[in-house]
């Protein structure tokens, strides 16, 4: 077996150059220059030697000379396998060196192995020939040769040169890109930590990388998120709707961009989200992109505007049914009051009659309720001081709850005072308390409170119609049954009741509600079922003082009568025929009139003094206000009493009666006219 001595300084080149001798049958030993060939040729003598040119120590050129100078080894052959030249002089310059064959790189497996044996076979036969003239000329070719390794080595770092200057230029151009990446991720993550919306991503059921919004509006934190799936944060009535269309965009499907839904935090609360998502790629896997936002506030703001409303729309139906109402029973009532005063206390008509009257009596209250409600009645208000209203209401409030409730009264420190009719006051709080009463059938604890507060700006935004200010808070609170968000909702409404039959008219809440606002004030309802409720009410203070109130218009029955002349205007025949009966019943003089217009002329005929003018308001053609102005030149001494059964601007501001306006309201009872119009005419008599 031939042993052949390889050298090359490339691992690659040695080690394919290696595989291929030993596949076909030959001894190979390797060196990675020329220095450590020649120590190995001369300790073993190898059959041939076939060497690269450049290498380092010793290039392959000085190998040859060397090999050939050497009496142990210049009969080895000498075989050049390089790719470093090309040029036809390297070749005669390596024979010329004594070198037997020079093979270019790359070669054929089976023309270079055809080549080795040539080597061989001419080796036996005799050394290969050398080109004539080279050993004459071997200097000037080193020369040369030198002269061009020295060239392309030249090259050779210009483009090492060049290469490091484009590497330099990528790596600062690489190093800006990943600061300008850097950059843009810190702007990023800050403006997603810092973003009003809760930004995330939903895949696997998940909800994965949450920023702080997404922690603040849910209350979880970022692990206990990572092992919850995003439909339990779904309210229950919502949560088919949103996996609907979730699934939806996974699939590729067009659902709404955005849509609202309710979101159950950890505690228990509910709130609004508004959602906005895009489906995305994220880790080889589809996911969506959610943005949320809190509408919380707006869909509240919304539902106090719908409340508003409604309760406006039916509120100008219910002042209306009551306008006509009253007239009807100012009717039945004045009637009924004539026929008992004729009656005797035995007669057997007498308790019919007192059926009836009790019957209009709750008719009556009624009407009062509708008008409370719907804000068309009139008030007469006053500077009062909340805390002495519920103080003067104590022994009251408490025959009313009974004796297994206990009543406790929190009265803030140095009230403020309110202008409101302390009637109408007295009204809503026995209505509360009426119904904190029934809402804890098995006794509880009953809380009415007054403080001072100061509204700011915020609360303002929150709760629509409300202006920043200083206010008197009046609460009523309970530990009773307390209601549900449906229940809530319509607890104002007329008729809205969730007592049982024939336990309740549903106006309670609602009269409440209509004098409330009609007072300057508004009022805010918390309950939650199984743990109480808590109706918070809020006048605007005032800096006048507390108004006293006046004894002037109480009079014993037998001062009621009198003899002056009263003229009464009214367009329906029923209610005008029997307040004539009933002044004629207490001594005075009658005149009637059905219009403004026929009003005018009888006065104009009318030789004797006119002097009061019982009018009602609201009448076609003239009312009763431009008919008092149209009468005030001609009986200048004529003083007027104004009535009706529904509020009439022209004689109220806001519904709040005009200074120095007298007016009785419909419907009214024999007594309660009389009172009135001996008030206006004065507590005596007239003599003509």
């Amino acid at each position: 077996m031939k042993n052949i001595l390889i050298v090359d300084d490339n691992p690659q080149d040695l080690y394919l150059l290696q595989t291929l001798l030993k596949r076909h049958g030959y001894g190979v030993t390797a060196a990675a220059n020329g220095a450590e060939a020649l120590e190995k040729a001369r300790s073993v003598r190898p059959d041939m030697i076939i060497s690269d040119i450049l290498m380092p120590t010793m290039d392959g050129f000085a190998l040859c000379r060397a090999w050939k100078g050497d009496d142990r080894l210049k009969d080895v052959p000498f075989v050049f396998y390089t790719a470093t030249y090309t040029d036809a002089k390297d070749e005669e310059f390596a024979l010329g060196l004594g070198a037997d064959r020079f093979i270019g790189k790359p070669q054929d497996q089976v023309v270079f192995l055809g080549m080795i044996e040539e080597v061989f076979s001419g080796h036996k036969a005799g050394r290969l020939a050398a080109p004539s003239g080279l050993q004459n000329d071997e200097a000037a070719y080193f020369r040369e040769y030198n002269e061009t390794l020295i060239r392309k080595l030249e090259d050779k770092m210009v483009q090492v040169e060049e290469a490091n200057r484009r590497l330099k230029c990528e790596a600062a151009e690489r190093k800006q890109v990943e600061q300008a990446l850097r950059e843009s991720e810190r702007k990023y993550r800050v403006l997603v930590a810092n973003a009003d919306e809760a930004i995330f991503i939903a895949q696997d059921e998940i909800v994965k990388f949450p920023n702080p919004k997404v922690l603040e509006m849910t209350g979880y934190s970022t692990e206990e998120l990572a092992g919850v799936p995003f439909t339990n944060l779904i309210h229950p009535e919502d949560r088919g709707t949103v996996q609907e269309r979730h699934i939806d965009r996974l699939r590729g499907g067009n659902p709404p961009e955005t849509y609202p839904f309710r979101i159950m935090k950890k505690t228990g609360e509910e709130i609004w989200a508004q959602l906005a998502a895009e489906l995305i790629d994220w880790e080889g896997k589809p996911g969506v992109l959610c943005f949320l936002r809190d509408i919380t506030k707006e869909r509240n703001l919304e539902a106090q505007l719908l409340q508003a409303q409604k309760m406006e729309a039916v509120g100008n139906l219910a002042g209306g049914i009551a306008h006509d109402f009253n007239n009807l029973l100012t009717v039945t009532i004045g009637y009924c009051d004539l026929a008992l005063a004729r009656l005797g206390a035995l007669d057997p008509l007498r308790r019919d009659l007192e059926e009836i009257r009790k019957s209009s009596d709750r008719c009556a209250m009624l009407t009062r309720q509708l008008l409370a409600f719907s804000r068309k009645q009139i008030l007469v208000p006053k500077v009062i001081n909340l805390g002495d209203v519920v103080a003067d209401m104590d022994k009251m409030l408490r025959r009313i709850i009974g004796e297994d409730i206990d009543l406790v009264s929190a009265r803030g420190k140095d009230l403020w005072n309110v202008k409101a009719d302390p009637g109408q006051i007295e009204q809503v709080i026995a209505n509360l308390i009426i119904n904190s009463r029934d809402a804890m059938p098995r006794g509880g604890k009953m809380t009415i409170e007054t403080a001072n507060v100061v509204l700011d700006e915020s609360y303002a935004r929150e709760h629509r119609f409300v202006s920043p200010g200083s206010y008197v808070m009046l609460a009523v609170s309970d530990t009773g049954s307390g209601m549900d968000g449906g229940t809530l909702a319509r607890i104002f409404d007329p008729f809205f009741t969730t007592k049982e039959l024939g336990k309740g008219t549903g106006l309670g809440l609602s009269t409440v509600y209509g004098i409330v606002k009609q007072s300057g004030g508004h009022i805010n309802v918390y309950s939650e079922p199984g743990i109480g409720t808590t109706f918070k009410m809020y006048f605007p203070r005032v800096e006048e003082r507390v108004t006293g109130i006046s004894m002037a218009g109480v009079f014993p029955s037998e001062k009621l009568r009198g003899s002056e002349t009263i003229l009464v205007v009214e367009d329906e025949d029923l209610v005008r025929k029997m307040v004539r009966e009933i002044l004629g019943q207490y001594g005075y003089t009658v005149l009637e009139a059905r219009s403004g217009g026929e009003a005018v002329d009888l006065c104009s005929r009318h030789q004797g003094t006119i002097h009061l003018m019982l009018t009602d308001v609201v009448m076609p053609g003239m009312n009763g206000v431009e008919l008092s102005k149209r009468l005030a030149p001609v009986k200048p001494e004529m003083k007027v009493l104004f009535m009706s059964g529904y509020t009439a601007n022209a004689i109220v501001h806001q519904e709040i009666l005009e200074s120095g306006i007298a007016f009785l309201q419909k419907p009214f009872t024999m007594a309660s006219l009389a009172r009135k119009v001996r008030e206006v005419l004065g507590s005596g008599a007239a003599t003509s």
